[in-house]
């Protein structure tokens, strides 16, 4: 008996320790989207979700990508006070809207949901979830399982039968290539954090102009999607169930004509529920965005989002009457948002003081290699500036000399020299390798910097300028100053 009941024993053990290394391989090899390798870090947003204290949220948006790009939750908490945020991701259609909305009510508990109405048509009419695969693994796949995420993946497989449910539960059968690429965003979880509460900035400013849309024949309609049409409903059932006042908008450059304007207003109406369309004229002004500079179109860029953050903040506070909160969780990430302001900033700059002025940051980890000359004179304020960073040499009269300096809060580290200069080092706590490489014209004329092997320096006459921001953990500019005509180029 005593032998059997042993061996029922080293049984259960073998299993669970199978289940815990299957779970591990699962969460390693499955791809990893955070701020240092993605404009929209669906992991990041969905790990930091689950961080979360339990009924701290007040408002959730739900959508596809415009809806990350749009809606900063820290910019409303700034301007409001208002706790949200914001569960979007690429090319989210309401399949996947709804399940994310179940799975966050297992946690929280909202007051209004805002929902972004773009994929309630067919946008991918080859695909029956109107959206690719990969997509809809990306944003199941960080998912915490329960039966909400079982019933997810069966309906997702039932609709796409092209799909394979078996290989959601083991995503290393999916994924097993990927053993061959791992980094180390793939390790190490502290990479996956998303202060900004699922907000992704952009930075390239938008068109010069934006047609809005003008309601002119009251009698068009048109119809969702079949199956976009069938979670629309679960979505608005939900709501209802729960007292959660939801909210359909339509953000500026989604798809809109009478036929979609005149569905979803009567939908809407017919539900007891609100919809606001940023798509039509006297709304899209309403938000008080400047083009091209605050590009509230299609994908925002950041000063868009703070503007069309501040509309949506306002009209949740006014119409809605979400009161403030004071919660630290929002309160502690404020210098991060912040962050993210400088590096817009940073990003638009073509002055040579204020450049360097901004670069004054211990988020910041600058490196400055210069190819052929740097030598021309200099203002005093510019000499100023440069020793503010930190550094000891002066690149006035430096003619036909190399220079490399690297500035982190780990040190810095400076050579200037006529010969080819090369350095190879670690930073951020040995997470990243770089060698730094700088030639005056008489050996050369060559500007080298690579950060894990990749190449970031423009490479081109005179201060090669590469910025590498800690806190998203990836080179974020790329700068060439050329002193005789005091010229600012960036990297494509």
């Amino acid at each position: 008996m005593k032998q059997h009941r042993s061996g029922i024993i080293r049984s259960l053990v073998f299993i669970s320790l199978l289940i815990i290394s299957l779970l591990g391989i699962n969460r390693v090899t499955r791809p990893k989207y955070d701020y240092s390798n993605s404009s929209w870090p669906t992991t990041s947003t969905y790990e930091q979700f689950y961080d979360m204290q339990r009924d701290s949220i007040d408002v959730l948006f739900l959508g596809s990508s415009v809806m990350v790009n749009a809606v900063s939750p820290q910019q409303i908490y700034r301007t409001y006070g208002i706790r949200s945020y914001n569960l979007g991701s690429e090319n989210q259609s309401p399949i996947i809207s709804y399940y994310w909305l179940k799975e966050a009510l297992r946690f929280q508990s909202p007051k209004a949901v805002v929902m972004d109405c773009r994929f309630l048509f067919s946008l991918h009419k080859e695909n029956p979830l109107n959206m690719i695969e990969g997509l809809v693994r990306k944003s199941i796949d960080p998912m915490k399982w329960s039966a909400v995420k079982t019933e997810a993946v069966h309906d997702i497989c039932t609709i796409d039968e092209g799909q394979d449910e078996l290989s959601y539960y083991l995503t290393n059968l999916r994924y097993h290539e990927r053993w061959k690429v791992l980094t180390i965003d793939d390790y190490d979880t502290s990479m996956q954090s998303a202060p900004l509460k699922g907000f992704a900035p952009l930075y390239e400013n938008g068109p010069e102009t934006y047609e809005a849309f003008v309601p002119s024949d009251a009698g068009a309609m048109t119809e969702f999607d079949e199956h976009m049409g069938v979670y629309l409903d679960r979505i608005t059932e939900l709501c209802r169930e729960k007292g959660i006042r939801l909210i359909l908008i339509d953000l500026p450059g989604n798809q809109m004509n009478d036929a979609i304007n005149n569905l979803l207003t009567s939908y809407a109406s017919d539900h007891g529920i609100d919809y606001l369309n940023y798509c039509e004229q006297s709304m899209f002004e309403s938000i008080g965005a400047s083009l091209p500079e605050e590009n509230t179109t299609a994908h925002a860029n950041l000063p868009g989002a703070l503007k069309f953050s501040d509309a949506i903040g306002k009209y949740l506070h006014e119409t809605c009457g979400i009161q403030p909160a004071e919660d630290e969780q929002y309160a502690s990430c404020d210098a991060y948002h912040e962050h993210s302001i400088r590096n817009d900033q940073l990003k638009k700059t073509e002055d040579l003081e204020t450049y360097l002025s901004l670069l004054n940051d211990p988020a910041y980890t600058v490196f400055i290699s210069v190819s052929e000359d740097a030598g021309a004179d200099q203002s005093e304020r510019i000499r100023q500036l440069w020793s503010e960073l930190g550094l000891q040499y002066s690149l006035q009269g430096m003619y036909e000399t190399g220079y490399t300096a690297v500035i982190s809060d780990e040190g810095i580290f400076e050579e200037a020299g006529q010969s080819f200069l090369s350095h190879t080092a670690q930073f951020m706590n040995r997470h990243h390798t770089y060698t730094i490489e700088s030639a005056g014209r008489s050996v050369g004329s060559w500007s080298s910097v690579r950060i894990d092997s990749t190449e970031y320096s423009r490479g081109t006459p005179g201060i090669n300028i590469v910025v590498f921001d800690e806190m998203f953990s990836k080179v974020i500019d790329s700068v060439t100053y050329e002193t005789y005509t005091e010229t600012f180029t960036r990297a494509e």
